[in-house]
């Protein structure tokens, strides 16, 4: 009985080892190559094995299946990238029976050299027959945006029929980076320099400047035609700029501050009666819009003779001093 034991741990710790091999793999830029490891259990396989690659954006694992995993060298790099394939496997006796659960990995050490596009004439091809890049420009080489601004940045690859993938990088991403799609985007005040760069090295710039951002003057504000409140109600008129992005100061001022004072674009319903409650943006006292403000009765505030209303009072009617003064009017 106890060589029995002995024999099954002995088949168990045989079968949950975990088998590793180690293969070098050398590519040129451009060249798409299969790999088949010639280890993995054929008839126990448990589901397709995990391909991963250490550096993906230099060798690229463009397709896998049950037993093979299709690789692509994109550019040259100092090194080697690690392809590793991890598998899981049942371990079956001479009867069929299952003994163990195994585990097994195949490392490939793949080398890429070339970055250069053949005889420098023709553009070269690689080891799929591919045609690599001779030469990419970018459109613009030089621009300015605003902070927060984006760009889609235009790329030519020749030959047309060369792989059109770039990678881009960016000396400084905090103020100019790009993304899928070319598209530049400006993420804080600063200079940067971003580079498109081909599968075989070819590669292009950009002079990045972003300045801080300036949105435009309004040509006109307007507001709500009309409100209602009742005594002692509040409500906060938002003027609306044209264009959208415009951005400027504002001076409120009540026609009629016993009817309603306003404050910050809070107006505040005082008294029964109608009045106008005017804005003016920016510095220029012709780019203004007015409300109708109508108060009916029905008073949730104080009495009008209590000291809390006369302070009410007399701060409206400074600030509407104030407003009129800074606005030049006659009163």
């Amino acid at each position: 009985m106890k060589k029995i034991l002995l024999l099954f741990a002995l088949l168990v710790a045989f079968a949950t080892r975990a088998f590793a091999i180690a293969e070098t793999v050398r590519m040129s830029v451009g060249e798409t190559r299969k790999l088949a490891p010639s280890v993995l259990p054929t008839q126990v396989l448990a589901g397709q094995p995990a391909w991963t690659s250490s550096r993906p954006y230099d060798v690229e694992i463009v397709s896998t299946d049950m037993y093979t995993c299709t690789i692509k060298a994109r550019r040259s790099f100092s090194g080697y990238a690690l392809v590793h394939c991890l598998y899981y496997y049942r371990r079956l006796d001479p009867s069929g029976h299952y003994i163990g659960q195994g585990s097994g990995y195949v490392d490939y050490h793949v080398f890429v050299s070339g970055g250069d596009d053949g005889d420098g004439d023709d553009g070269g091809t690689g080891g799929d027959g591919g045609v690599l890049p001779k030469s990419i420009r970018i459109d613009p080489t030089e621009i300015t945006l605003q902070f927060g601004g984006v760009y889609t940045m235009e790329v030519y690859i020749d030959p047309p029929e060369a792989d059109q993938t770039v990678t881009w990088s960016s000396t400084n991403k905090s103020v100019a980076s790009v993304s899928r799609g070319n598209v530049l985007s400006a993420n804080g005040v600063g200079t940067a320099t971003v580079t498109a760069t081909t599968v075989n090295g070819r590669s292009a710039s950009c002079y990045v400047t972003v300045e801080p951002y300036n949105p435009p003057e309004p040509t006109r504000v307007s507001l709500p035609s009309t409100v209602e409140l009742r005594v002692g109600e509040t409500i906060k008129l938002t003027p609306v700029f044209t264009p959208s992005n415009a951005i400027a100061g504002c001076a409120w001022l009540s026609d009629d501050p016993s009817i309603a004072t306003v404050s910050g674009g809070v107006v505040t319903a005082i008294s029964p009666g109608f009045t106008k409650v005017n804005v003016y943006a920016g510095d220029t006292p012709e780019l203004r819009a007015a409300c109708v403000v109508t108060v009916i009765g029905d008073s949730v505030l104080p009495p009008s003779d209590s000291e809390e209303m006369k302070k009410k009072r007399a701060k409206a009617r400074i600030n509407e001093l104030v407003v009129r003064m800074m606005l030049d009017l006659d009163y």
